[in-house]
């Protein structure tokens, strides 16, 4: 901002903003274009101060909108990955409170609209943490036209390493015979059979593998 001048006068200078409130356009279709001058000028009017531009108006669109790229496809169970998405046939909207968002049944805020047009929009959203594994559908639409909605899924990742919490007996007999009980964490997703677990063991210089009858899982 420019100090004004001490005698109180004001300097005009050679270029500035002007906001314009568009009045809406009933002769526009849905979905449908039209171009339409824009004239600024001051008052009263004259040739030297009247500056023209045309303006392009766009209709609501019509229906669901599309899909063209998500990136990642994926996030870890922590979640805090930021995911992007282009849109096509999305309303334009300017700011992210103009978008909502769903993760299967949960809101999630939009972090930022990136750009809008009536061809593409791009936005971002941070995925919030998960507790379960597996594929989960992201609904976006404008807020003010809940029938132009896009979906894509978002796969959560279990990354965490499988660790041993618990095993016992430490110490057996070279006969045999003693069962062995192992508690482990973040192993295999739940829903396995002795078919699907393989266990090694080392006795000296040997390697002794048991899988399907020789185990119990629960």
């Amino acid at each position: 901002p420019q100090t004004p001048p001490s005698d109180g006068s004001v300097t005009l200078e050679n270029s500035f903003l002007v906001f314009v409130r568009v009045p809406e356009v009933p002769s526009v279709p849905p979905g449908g274009n039209a171009s339409a001058p824009l004239t600024l000028s001051s008052f009263p009017s004259t040739l030297n101060n009247r500056a023209s531009s045309p303006l392009l108006l766009s209709g609501e669109p019509v229906g669901p909108a599309s899909v063209l790229s998500s990136s990642p496809p994926w996030t870890p169970l922590s979640g805090q990955v930021r995911v992007s998405a282009a849109l096509e046939g999305f309303a334009v909207v300017l700011s992210p409170s103009e978008v909502s968002l769903l993760i299967g049944a949960d809101p999630t805020p939009v972090a930022s609209v990136e750009s809008s047009t009536p061809s593409l929009t791009r936005l971002s959203f941070f995925a919030p943490p998960s507790s379960i594994p597996g594929e989960r559908a992201v609904r976006v639409w404008p807020t003010r036209l809940p029938g132009n909605a896009a979906s894509f899924p978002l796969r959560y990742v279990d990354t965490r390493l499988p660790t041993v919490e618990s095993f016992t007996p430490y110490d057996v007999y070279t006969t045999g015979g003693d069962l062995l009980a192992a508690s482990l964490a973040n192993f295999g997703g739940g829903g396995l059979t002795p078919a699907d677990v393989e266990v090694t063991v080392l006795g000296g210089f040997t390697l002794t593998t048991f899988t399907g009858g020789g185990l119990q899982v629960s």
